[in-house]
């Protein structure tokens, strides 16, 4: 990993508003809600166990880092082999241990449960910055049936190392009170939808997402066959502002990424099968801000097909 993505969704949210936020969606009090698969589809390492020790302190980005070491008990995605990991957190002032409520996450020796992990290569250590990235042990059970249950994603087929899926997940609507437009309607749910990359090559990909460039096209269907409208983008400023460095996401071999926080499909009031058709397109480079293995080309996804209400 790289600084680049270290605070990858946070960053995206603030500086590159990829893609229309899924409004009501559920807030996770100062994060904004990610699903539970999307933070396992990223993972490089989940495991069971405990922080057994502090480990020295490490500076990244400028800023000091507590690192633990977690004894692991159960590997549930990744090396089977391993018995540590070393957890980095970004240290308080005055020390480490756990930070406060309103700030970034923290954690100290004697917590346990399920950890998802994501690795910074350049420095060693695994980091697991986001609130449902430790979970109650009493959740190891369902983070293996979702492990097994992402196994039947649908990619795209790999062009040059690079794959694209989405995960899509409703909202129950069936029992709340919904208005469209100030009449009320009877709801089903609302739906919506996250885009997923992953580098199936050996070669680390810099993806390049400039929402200006509208890399992403989304065709949505419902049961009566009739396109739904779904709004990608916002308008446009005059002056289009450059490229910086947040527009260009790198994967390592291996690694799946998500971008954004999630496509608003809608409040759904039909129920039935709903179809989506997704495509990403890039012809930039990232020469000009010193980036390499970019990649250019086009992916396109199978149809997918969902039915609402949800578990229906």
């Amino acid at each position: 990993m790289t600084p680049h993505t270290k605070t990858c969704h946070l960053s995206l949210s603030i500086l590159i508003p990829i893609l229309v936020v899924f409004l009501t969606t559920p807030a996770y009090g100062m994060w904004a809600y990610i699903p539970t698969e999307v933070r396992i589809l990223e993972a490089d390492l989940i495991v069971t166990g405990s922080i057994v020790k502090q480990l020295p302190n490490i500076t990244r980005d400028k800023r000091a880092y507590a690192v633990g070491q977690i004894k692991i008990d159960k590997v549930l995605k990744g090396d089977p082999k391993l018995k540590t990991a070393s957890l980095a957190w970004i240290a308080p002032r005055g020390g480490p241990g756990i930070v406060v409520s309103d700030g970034p996450i923290g954690y100290k020796v004697g917590q346990t449960g399920v950890w998802v992990l994501r690795y910074d290569a350049a420095h060693k250590v695994y980091e697991a910055p986001y609130p449902k990235d430790r979970m109650n042990l009493g959740e190891a059970r369902a983070v293996a049936v979702k492990l097994k249950a992402l196994e039947k994603l649908v990619w795209s087929k790999a062009v040059n190392g690079l794959q694209m899926s989405s995960h899509i997940e409703q909202r129950d609507m069936r029992n709340a009170k919904v208005q469209i437009k100030g009449k009320p309607v009877k709801a089903i749910s609302q739906a919506s939808m996250y885009v997923l990359f992953k580098n199936t090559g050996k070669k680390p990909i810099t993806l390049v997402h400039y929402r200006f460039d509208k890399p992403l096209d989304l065709k949505f269907t419902g049961p009566d066959g009739k396109p739904i409208a779904v709004r990608m983008y916002g308008p446009a400023p005059a002056k289009l502002p450059p490229l910086s460095n947040w527009n260009f996401i790198p994967i390592a071999p291996g690694q799946t990424r998500a971008v954004g926080y999630g496509v608003g499909l809608g409040t759904l009031t039909k129920a039935g099968q709903y179809k989506v058709d997704l495509s990403y397109k890039n012809k930039r480079d990232g020469a000009a801000l010193g980036f390499k293995n970019v990649w250019k080309g086009e992916l396109a996804m199978p149809t997918v097909k969902f039915a609402a209400p949800p578990g229906k």
